[in-house]
């Protein structure tokens, strides 16, 4: 017995370690790790949503998550006040690109004119610009921030951090540093929203690749911390809470206690807090404003070993579960024990509580998930999904968490996709399975596969459901896999039924129209697809695209002179399009065959 108190006591210490006395913290405003299968903030309260279908794989250092973006998704981060930093501020996170693609392609944004960390126009490396800041020299692009010169886009992990001091604005790359500038003046600030993947202000900027560990803070961090930061990881600069000195106190006398003196210990120690926590309630951090739950189970526990009456052990774990931290080892212990000992409603209305009260649910739900598997009892975790999903709004991101915290192909995994099939209002998430899997098949070249997915998918959806995105994929397969011919109807009868509802969608459509005519050698008809873009939705992002091909048609009939005039109308009206380098390099080739 005396064994399993000093173990008990030892988790109690271990949750209010002291940080060691070198490590430098600073003020950390927002860190999003994409462990846990969510874009949870890990140290606020600045959560991630996720739009469209971003996927979770490995991290940076082949643990823990990384969130994967495939060039059309991104996290959106609600607009707060905290994001409005004017004076010093770094940005960092772990980046793996698969391809720039994309006219400075974001990884951290705070619209296009506040603050930002993105690929350098279309070069292969990376910019850190700051409107309101005059930075001198910077190079071709811009003068409010810094350009670097080392190139990131090689399918390997690399760390970009930029840093604004308030005289000089600096790029690091995997704890070097890049570039630097003298430089001065005050961020700006904007209403736009804090974008992991894309630009809020500037849209079409997706990145294609994976990001992990994005960190903002409100100072700018010295070469030694930058180097902290990319080799060890940026919880090492999460402060240390007000907490670790309730403990240590009585660190030194503790660890003899029994059940009724370990009592007496925790409950001291949270009244502590309590009134601590009223006396500085102005002066909270995250970290602080909230007691760890895993006290309430290790009180829960002892109360258990000291034979108190069951009520007040029930008590004790509810408080845990209610009060769940960042920090919450136990709650899905809890969860279980209080399923077998409290009534079907009164733990139902437990559950509600905690996803109402948790400041980081998706946390909970992924080690819940694993817990509940690990332990076999599917009767206590079906209820817990029947409740949660009547509660919450976004059902799909919680019905990700849920999946990625069970075991891959495992009997729970299964067992899970079979109760989402019989939910009606998971539809939405089963489509995302179903793109998961088309998303692979795609990788793999085979479109019938793809097509067979998302055909069954447009079957799937209800009167409500928008069918446009996935009608396009299957005209996308149709012409990836060489059936111009039967993609062309597809595609007249796609724009025929979505002009008046989906602008983008229909320019894609056009264009990939004009590409199928000229697969099959009928470049006036070509030609006539890509103009009528050009008339039709002149402000279209595929505008450039469409000049770009009119031109191709034109160079392909012999039309040299009218070819010309279109290729560098590309490059005079649309100096950052992709389509520059194309259309400057088709002037040449045209030039090397009249000369």
């Amino acid at each position: 017995m005396k064994r399993e108190y000093i173990k008990l006591v030892t988790l109690v210490l271990a949750l209010f370690t002291y940080p060691t006395s070198n490590t430098v913290h600073a003020d950390l405003i927002a860190l999003w790790e994409f462990d846990n299968g969510s874009a949870a903030d890990s140290y606020g309260y600045n959560h991630g949503i996720l739009n469209g279908y971003p996927d979770f794989s490995d991290g940076h250092a082949n643990i823990d998550g990384a969130l994967e973006l495939s060039g059309n998704d991104y996290v959106s981060i609600i607009n707060e006040s905290n994001f409005d930093i004017t004076d010093k501020i770094t940005v960092a996170a772990w980046i793996k690109v698969n391809e720039f693609n994309k006219h400075w392609q974001a990884i951290v944004t705070k619209g296009d004119s506040a603050w930002r960390l993105a690929r350098t126009s279309l070069d292969k490396t990376l910019a850190f610009h700051l409107t309101g800041v005059t930075s001198d020299n910077n190079g071709t692009h811009q003068n409010f921030g810094v350009e670097g010169n080392i190139e990131v886009e090689d399918g390997q992990w690399h760390h970009a951090v930029g840093v604004y001091d308030g005289s000089k604005v600096y790029l690091y790359i995997d704890g070097i540093l890049d570039k630097a500038l003298d430089a001065s003046g005050t961020i700006a600030t904007n209403d736009y929203e804090v974008y992991i993947g894309e630009n809020a202000e500037q849209k079409g900027r997706c990145f294609d690749g994976l990001i992990d560990d994005v960190a903002i803070f409100d100072y700018a961090l010295t070469p030694e911390q930058v180097y902290q930061l990319y080799n060890k990881d940026a919880a090492s600069f999460i402060p240390e809470t007000y907490m670790t000195m309730l403990v240590k106190e009585a660190e030194n006398e503790s660890k003899d206690l029994g059940p009724q003196k370990t009592i007496v210990f925790l409950e001291k120690k949270i009244a502590e807090y309590q009134e601590w926590r009223t006396k500085n309630i102005t002066e909270l951090r995250p970290s602080d404003e909230q007691l760890s739950s895993d006290i309430y189970v290790l009180l829960a526990r002892a109360k258990t070993a000291a034979n108190a009456p069951v009520l007040d052990v029930i008590a004790a774990y509810k408080q845990s579960v209610l009060k769940s931290s960042k920090r919450a080892e136990y709650v899905p212990s809890a969860l279980l024990w209080l399923f077998e000992k409290t009534s079907r409603d009164e733990y139902i209305e437990i559950i509600k509580d905690c996803l109402r009260i948790s400041n980081d649910p998706f946390y909970h739900i992924y080690r819940i998930a694993r817990y509940f598997e690990s332990s076999g009892n599917w009767a206590a975790f079906k209820l817990f999904l029947d409740t949660m999903f009547s509660e919450v709004d976004d059902v799909t991101s919680y019905a990700r968490v849920v999946a990625k915290g069970l075991e891959d192909n495992g009997v729970w995994a299964k067992k899970f996709l079979e109760y989402c099939r019989s939910k009606p209002e998971m539809t939405e998430y089963l489509f995302y399975k179903h793109g998961k899997i088309a998303r692979n098949y795609m990788l793999q070249k085979n479109f019938q596969k793809v097509i067979e997915i998302y055909k069954d998918i447009i079957k799937q959806c209800g009167p409500d459901q928008n069918k446009s995105p996935y009608e396009f994929k299957v005209c996308e397969c149709l012409f990836n896999d060489h059936q111009y011919k039967n993609v062309i109807p597809k595609l007249e009868s796609f724009i025929r039924n979505n002009r008046a509802t989906n602008r983008v969608l229909i320019s894609k459509a056009i264009i990939l129209k004009g590409q199928a005519y000229v697969q099959l050698g009928d470049i006036d008809r070509a030609k006539d697809e890509f103009l009528t873009l050009i008339i039709e939705y002149p402000e279209a992002k595929q505008a450039p695209e469409a000049i770009f091909f009119v031109g191709y048609c034109y160079m392909l009939q012999g039309k040299f002179d009218e070819a010309t005039e279109s290729f560098n109308l590309v490059v005079k009206d649309y100096p950052e399009s992709s389509y520059v380098d194309k259309a400057r390099s088709s002037v040449s080739r045209i030039k090397n065959m009249t000369e």
